[in-house]
């Protein structure tokens, strides 16, 4: 791979690594460091919207387990269908 010269740093990107140069990653690959700050953002939404707006957060959670609730109650189904 050629090294490429970016703009203002002497650094330079080494199979999606910044090896050197000043601000790098530090051997964090880009990937996992776009996985961990979107982890973050995700984080950041999901507060915000519990405190912004509560009744509808609730709501959600709600939905969810209830899916989850028929979902366990049709494998029980299922389960109890293949047993004699």
């Amino acid at each position: 791979m050629v090294p490429r010269q970016l703009y203002g740093h002497h650094g330079q990107w080494n199979n999606l690594r910044w090896a050197g140069g000043s601000g790098g990653f530090q051997g964090e690959s880009v990937v996992a460091k776009l996985k961990k700050w979107g982890g973050y953002a995700l984080i950041a939404f999901v507060a915000f919207y519990l405190l912004t707006q509560p009744e509808s957060a609730a709501g959600v959670i709600q939905s969810g387990l209830d899916g989850l609730m028929g979902g366990a109650e049709a494998m029980s189904r299922f389960v109890n269908a293949l047993l004699p």
